[in-house]
């Protein structure tokens, strides 16, 4: 499904379309929390969700009335400020903005997380600090972001192991001085520590 930009004719005010719906994408769409809140719980053949610069949407909250959720990608929202799933077969996340507060429930098949916060930064380590304990069972991630800057210390918030995660991307994007790449090359190897089962390791930088 498709709405039309700027569209008020309620899809989602439409039960019967909800039971029946597969898949979603809601791209530049006015929807506030309310409206979504108040769809997705009766969207039961739910299986792909997209959401794309819909901008009234201040949180997100997939019900476990999604049993068949498998595929959620969310991008430039910009008054979006939490993400919470207990949507339980969800397996696929993807996420384009700032950094903001993830939760998965119990959902122990997410396993392909991609997330991108340029122009912001300091990504990688929030996501090594939280994504093991948000998504146990991740094999697959992929992180962009603009730059990692701060005082590199090896003692500073330990993370969880990422007990099953084999393939792994890092993009960072933007210029970059000596400092903030010793920083960052400290901060990325750290991922060796806590990823015992990784096969595939990209570390790249773009200007």
């Amino acid at each position: 499904m498709h709405p039309p930009l700027g569209s008020r004719s309620s899809p989602w005010s439409c039960p019967g379309m909800a039971r029946s719906l597969k898949r979603m994408h809601l791209s530049s769409v006015r929807i506030n929390t309310e409206e979504i809140g108040s769809f997705l719980p009766n969207s039961l053949a739910l299986e792909h969700l997209e959401l794309w610069h819909c901008h009234e949407i201040a949180s997100l909250k997939l019900p476990c009335t999604l049993q068949r959720l498998s595929f959620l990608r969310v991008g430039r929202c910009d008054t979006l400020e939490m993400i919470q799933s207990d949507a339980p077969c969800l397996s696929t996340f993807h996420y384009e903005g700032p950094i903001l507060p993830l939760s998965f429930g119990d959902s122990l098949q997410l396993k392909d997380i991609k997330i991108s916060v340029y122009p912001w930064f300091n990504l990688f380590d929030h996501a090594r600090t939280v994504l093991p304990t948000v998504a146990p069972n991740l094999e697959t991630l992929f992180l962009t972001s603009a730059y990692e800057v701060g005082t590199f210390s090896s003692s500073s918030r330990v993370p969880g192991k990422f007990l099953h995660l084999k393939y792994l991307e890092l993009a960072v994007v933007g210029p970059k001085t000596q400092m903030d790449l010793h920083y960052e090359s400290m901060n990325t190897c750290l991922w060796f520590l806590f990823s015992i089962l990784l096969q595939h390791w990209k570390l790249s930088y773009c200007t």
